[in-house]
C-alpha cells in the first residue's frame, strides 16, 4: 500500500513483461500528488521493511531519478539485457515522492512511499 500522497508502483503497462530481452520494460508510479516535485526509484534485493507509522519502507539500495511524464506520472526505464544469467533473479522497487505537506511518516516529513513491487526477470 502506498505511504503518505505517494502513487501505486507498477511495470508500465506498454510494456510490462520483466522478460530477458525486453528493452522496453519501465516502471511507473501513478496517482500520487499533483504537487510531487521528485521521485526517486529504490532498487535492490528483497528484505524486511523498515516501518514507520504507516509506512513499510524498502531497505535502501540504489537511488535512481525517476522522469515525470504528466502531473501525477513518473517512470524508470528499465531495459533488460537478454543475458540468462539473470533469469528468476527477483527484485523489489518502490517509488520515492517528494510530496510538499504531505508523507506518512512522521519522521520523513514530505516524502511519500508507493507500494512495494516485486519483480523476477523470466525467459
Amino acid at each position: 500500500m502506498p505511504c503518505g500522497d505517494a502513487g501505486v508502483l507498477a511495470a508500465y503497462p506498454k510494456s510490462p513483461e520483466a522478460a530477458l530481452g525486453n528493452y522496453q520494460f519501465s516502471l511507473a508510479v501513478n496517482g500520487g500528488s499533483p504537487l510531487a516535485t521528485v521521485a526517486l526509484l529504490n532498487l535492490g534485493l528483497p528484505g524486511p521493511p523498515a516501518t514507520c507509522g504507516a509506512c513499510a519502507i524498502a531497505p535502501l539500495q540504489l537511488l535512481v531519478p525517476m522522469t515525470l511524464g504528466f502531473p501525477t506520472f513518473f517512470y524508470f526505464k528499465a531495459p533488460l539485457p537478454g543475458d540468462p544469467v539473470l533469469a528468476g533473479l527477483t527484485f523489489e522497487a518502490q517509488a520515492i515522492e517528494k510530496t510538499p505537506g504531505a508523507g506518512g511518516c512522521g519522521g520523513i516529513p514530505n516524502w511519500s512511499f508507493s507500494n512495494r513491487l516485486h519483480v523476477t526477470i523470466d525467459y
